[in-house]
């Protein structure tokens, strides 16, 4: 149980803390999950590319009425190369931090924090995987059940 004393301060507190308060403020704050792009709507991305425009025709032929449908899967599988593509990107800057031809001393706690980033980056990315694979999976079933 929370003492009177520690509710007054938990109160005073909560006074403080509402978020922003200026326009800019409120803007910055609006993007904040828009960082990486991957839980962005996708009419916030532009067009997709070319070849996701000609799997999502290739989805949609004979099912003229569900062609959103074939649209948003193609929308999922772009996203999830995405994800592929920021995983190797990850990959390669661990490595290259890694890089061992310099040798200088504490190179191993560098090292341990380089590979906790590493894990934590490849963690929060398959999160975002398994949701767009789920949500592929609901879509494609849809799609078949004509």
């Amino acid at each position: 149980m929370v003492s009177d004393k520690q509710l007054a301060a938990n109160r005073r507190n909560a006074k403080r803390s509402t978020g922003p308060k200026t326009l800019a403020g409120k803007s910055t704050a609006s993007r904040n999950a828009l960082r990486h792009g991957l839980s962005t709507p996708s009419k916030l991305n532009g067009p997709l590319p070319l070849r996701y425009e000609k799997l999502a025709t290739a989805l949609a032929a004979g099912r003229a009425p569900k062609a959103d449908m074939a649209r948003l899967a193609a929308e999922l599988r772009f996203h999830l190369n995405q994800i592929e593509n920021s995983r190797l990107f990850q990959l390669r800057m661990a490595m290259a931090a890694m890089d061992t031809s310099f040798p200088c001393p504490g190179i191993e706690e560098l090292e341990g924090r380089a590979l906790l980033a590493l894990a934590s980056e490849m963690a929060k990315l398959e999160r975002y995987a398994r949701r767009l694979r789920s949500r592929l999976s609901k879509v494609m079933k849809a799609l078949d059940a004509n």
